[in-house]
């Protein structure tokens, strides 16, 4: 492909320090992902996960677009594709794990 370089050949000038702040950049992008792409790393449909959820495909398509999620949604559409969340807060002393979400006996709507 024209215009593209390998990996090892844009690092080959960069300092350790320099290369050690690029990979974990790039980590970090790596780790955001969609809702979508969750659902189809699971390999299922949203027809599939609004069934295991109980709602309609278009609930579920609201869901993956949505800008804004409550934590009782995100956990019931997790837990449906067979995982699980953990939320966790860092501050300047430190970081924590809060442990007071737990599922909620609610629709999978915001």
């Amino acid at each position: 492909m024209a215009g593209h370089k390998k990996w090892r050949t844009l690092l080959k000038d960069k300092t350790p320090d320099q290369v050690h702040r690029i990979e974990e950049g790039a980590r970090a992008l790596q780790s955001e992902i969609l809702l979508a792409e969750l659902r189809k790393i699971g390999d299922v449909t949203q027809v599939e996960l609004a069934e295991r959820l109980g709602v309609s495909q278009a609930n579920v398509s609201q869901i993956e677009n949505q800008d804004d999620i409550q934590i009782s949604t995100l956990y019931r559409l997790v837990n449906a594709l067979g995982g699980s969340i953990r939320i966790t807060v860092q501050l300047p002393a430190g970081e924590y794990t809060i442990g007071q979400f737990r599922p909620a006996n609610t629709t999978a709507t915001k």
